[in-house]
């Protein structure tokens, strides 16, 4: 349909111009494939810490903000939790990333004592 709607090819570059910039940060953290699940359990009690406005535990945690959502997840194909933020501000999704990141980190530490 808006391939239908365009005469000009500039009007698609001005259509992506006018869509607010977004910066979208993901790292992952080491987790033994035999702890992922205790950590995922473990962190979906810790994440309404972080006050998120929604929590969907679909596939992962993710938490919606309003200004961000974040994304915390078993990685299916390597040892590890990955974490993934995006925001409109990159300090902010920095932020976020950082705080889902510690949350991660101290959610495995505590379950593989």
């Amino acid at each position: 349909m808006l391939l239908a709607a365009v005469k000009e090819v500039g009007e698609i570059r001005d259509y992506f111009k006018s869509l607010p910039a977004l910066f979208f940060y993901k790292d992952k953290i080491s987790c033994p494939n035999e702890l992922k699940s205790a950590v995922m359990a473990k962190a979906q009690q810790r994440v309404e810490a972080l006050n998120p406005l929604r929590l969907n535990d679909l596939d992962g945690l993710r938490l919606e903000f309003d200004e961000a959502w974040m994304l915390i997840r078993a990685s299916g194909t390597e040892p590890a939790i990955r974490v993934l933020a995006e925001s409109k501000d990159a300090g902010l999704t920095a932020q976020f990333l950082a705080r889902g990141l510690a949350l991660v980190k101290h959610t495995i530490e505590g379950v593989a004592k």
